[in-house]
């Protein structure tokens, strides 16, 4: 076998060979797999480093984080640190394989494209489909990047917004199982649960209609990777010398492309497995040989692509049919393209063959120094990659993302099941604990026995903790002999200060440094607040905030002796 058959073979090989790496790709992703029973988000130390697709940080088999929601992590707190990890990552994903990570490596696209073999009618591309890819832009431009950037420089607490309104992927990924394994959290779904539930079904539906439409006109993951796509280092290549523009290839491609690896090819493969002159190969070794001097196979489209095809009554007795008669290989249909393909210049082709190599390296280069700076400056979380702190999922709106719940933004505090000796659970003594206020105060919980107690852990980033407390500061003007020990879980002890600065001196402001208070009271998110009895019992805690937090705590502490 051998010419376009034995590429045809290699080629039908390389599909199979990419759907068993998407399948593989989304087990090691979740690997954390008792998590979707336990219904607990992972904590591990690798939430720390950003996978290359789409998947949600708080999926409770996660072991990593999400390029997207550790960019708006980050870009919520550059007021204070520069994204630099996270932008270090995203070029060297990039430089490596630009939107090869689209097509082999997302679990998303891998569902999108499960659901795509339905046999029911397709929408096929077209113009205006092409146009519609526009759209993944901008929802990277406003809903990743803009909104985020400038709550964050305007703003103690802002939202990823993208993750907070409008991924699928969390939903699907962490909000249903997390819902469905959570009591608690079954109590404290709201409208923004429903509102992305709702966008998850409407995205499912079109998916069996139009091939990876996420993908095509939303993804703001797809959106970064498309501007590595003609440079990156693993990637389909078309030979020039091979090539004659015939456009079965992008005919093929369901991807709105206008030549291989263009911005919105995936790598697929589907153009190769068209290609009847096995010029479409998934190579790098044209990285290390000079281009082809001369007219790069552009000769070809201009001398035969265009020439009318000689009927067999016009071929010379000779045998010898005219120079026109080299287009006798096209189809009707073929030349009918032809003068749209002959706008694909050469350098569609090789534009990128004498610069990949010095871009790839520049790239890496740029990417090391990044992610060097940003972890040794600020570590790798507080660069921007999920940590559970500044995940993606930690709406700073009054949502968790990943959770798409509405009032929860889960963070890395210690799992329920740890081995610490003691631990906070309702019907029993609250642990005790030391504590120095902002102030200077010191005292222990034992202390405010004989009176009712809550305890509330929160974070200047987190916008559901944000958003109750003015909440907490009415209930300490309501009641006086009420104590409120509001305990930070920021990453400093100035962001704490200052967000104190700005609220009520009735609460009891507390820094908790390395979580010496909070590996007592572990939870899976913040707001967490703890209701204290009279005899220091914890009568009843809430994970996020009810839907009336005010009448809520109001009730939880009268039924604890509060008068």
């Amino acid at each position: 076998m051998t010419g376009p058959a034995l590429n045809a073979a290699t080629q039908g090989m390389m599909r199979y060979k990419r759907r068993i790496i998407q399948v593989l790709a989304a087990l090691l992703y979740n690997l954390n797999l008792p998590g979707f029973v336990q219904g607990r988000i992972y904590q591990g130390s690798t939430k720390a480093i950003c996978v290359p697709g789409l998947n949600c940080y708080s999926c409770p088999g996660a072991v990593g984080a999400c390029p997207i929601g550790s960019l708006q992590s980050a870009l919520l707190r550059s007021n204070r640190a520069l994204p630099l990890y996270i932008v270090g990552t995203i070029l060297a994903f990039g430089a490596l394989f630009g939107r090869t990570i689209c097509g082999w490596l997302c679990p998303f696209g891998l569902i999108q494209e499960l659901l795509d073999k339905l046999p029911l009618p397709k929408l096929r591309k077209s113009t205006a489909t092409r146009r519609a890819s526009v759209g993944k832009y901008l929802v990277l431009a406003l809903c990743v990047v803009g909104i985020p950037l400038v709550l964050g420089f305007t703003t103690q607490a802002g939202t990823p917004f993208f993750c907070a309104w409008l991924c699928p992927v969390g939903t699907l990924e962490a909000g249903i199982p997390l819902v469905a394994a959570n009591t608690d959290l079954q109590q404290i779904v709201g409208v923004q649960f429903f509102f992305k539930l709702g966008l998850l079904i409407a995205v499912l539906g079109v998916c069996l209609l139009i091939y990876r439409p996420f993908c095509r006109f939303l993804c703001p993951l797809g959106a970064l990777y498309s501007f590595f796509n003609r440079f990156a280092l693993l990637r389909y290549r078309v030979d020039p010398e091979r090539c004659t523009h015939c456009g079965h290839c992008v005919e093929a491609c369901r991807m709105d492309v206008r030549a291989v690896s263009d911005r919105e090819c995936i790598q697929c493969g589907s153009c190769a497995r068209q290609c009847e002159q096995s010029a479409i190969s998934f190579t790098l070794k044209d990285l290390f040989e000079k281009p082809a001097q001369g007219t790069h196979g552009i000769a070809r489209v201009a001398a035969c692509d265009l020439a009318p095809e000689v009927p067999a009554s016009e071929v010379p007795a000779s045998g010898v049919p005219a120079p026109a008669s080299t287009s006798q290989r096209l189809s009707p249909r073929t030349r009918k393209r032809k003068k749209g393909l002959l706008n694909m210049k050469s350098s569609h082709l090789l534009h990128s063959k004498r610069l990949a190599m010095p871009l790839v390296v520049l790239l890496f280069i740029i990417a090391l120094v990044f992610s060097l700076l940003g972890a040794c400056t600020q570590g790798p979380a507080s660069s921007g990659a999920d940590n559970g702190r500044q995940s993606p999922d930690q709406s700073s709106t009054g949502s968790a993302s990943g959770q798409v719940l509405p009032d929860i933004a889960p963070h890395d505090l210690p799992d329920p099941a740890s081995s610490a000796p003691d631990v906070a659970e309702v019907g029993a003594l609250a642990p005790e604990f030391s504590y120095t206020t902002l102030d200077g105060a010191t005292g222990k919980l034992s202390d405010l026995r004989g009176g009712v107690v809550l305890i509330n852990f929160w974070a200047s980033w987190c916008g559901p903790c944000v958003s109750e407390m003015p909440e907490l500061e009415r209930l300490a003007e309501a009641y006086p002999q009420l104590t409120i020990l509001a305990i930070s879980l920021d990453d400093t002890e100035q962001e704490a200060r200052e967000f104190a600065s700005q609220r009520s001196d009735q609460l009891v402001w507390v820094y908790d440094d390395n979580f010496m208070i909070a590996d007592h009271y572990p939870t899976d998110g913040i707001p967490y607040t703890l209701i204290i009895d009279t005899q220091g019992t914890v009568t009843q805690t809430f994970l996020g905030t009810p839907r009336d937090p005010y009448t809520v705590y109001e009730e939880a502490l009268k039924a604890a002796g509060l008068s």
